[in-house]
């Protein structure tokens, strides 16, 4: 997965202009040979661009995904559900992210995964922990402070009739 952007990774009002201009994108990520791309919705009217960008990602073999974040159409499981729907493309999925979710005090265990689950097509693990001393704050959520910490994934999945993932898991470190 590429994220194509600094304004898709910052999540800032710049975030979804790429979706109007896709074509440049989508070259450099089946340059990388990365089947999947990043991007972020701000605003109502980002949801055509984002169907017409997932159809034409389809016609080359790429799938286009958005994160759980705070501070956009994608920060409530809610909001989450809705906007998929909005978009209704199948070229179009989700990166689950509980630490987002975490922060703005949405639940995001095996229930949560189980509704998002036809959606998900990566996943992100933070290694965050709440903290109401901390440095970052984001709207409405508490603040937040970062820790490195190593830890090993022992069954992340512990029920055999519950979702299931396959491949890679990316651990994403923030410093403090």
């Amino acid at each position: 997965m590429v994220s194509v952007d600094f304004d898709i990774v910052h999540h800032n009002d710049l975030g979804p202009d790429c979706l109007r201009n896709i074509t440049p994108y989508l070259d450099l990520s089946e340059s990388l040979g990365a089947p999947l791309i990043r991007f972020c919705i701000k605003k109502d009217q980002d949801f055509v661009a984002a169907r017409a960008a997932a159809e034409e990602a389809a016609t080359l073999g790429l799938r286009l995904a958005h994160q759980c974040h705070a501070e956009s159409l994608f920060e409530t499981v809610d909001q989450i559900i809705e906007s998929l729907n909005r978009i209704d493309h199948p070229n179009f999925g989700l990166v689950f992210e509980a630490a987002n979710l975490e922060e703005c005090r949405q639940p995001y265990g095996p229930e949560t995964i189980r509704k998002l689950a036809p959606w998900i097509v990566n996943v992100y693990l933070q290694n965050q922990r709440l903290n109401p001393k901390g440095r970052l704050r984001s709207t409405p959520g508490p603040m937040v402070q970062c820790h490195l910490m190593s830890f090993r994934l022992r069954n992340p999945v512990a029920s055999t009739s519950g979702p299931s993932f396959r491949g890679c898991v990316r651990l994403a470190m923030t410093e403090r």
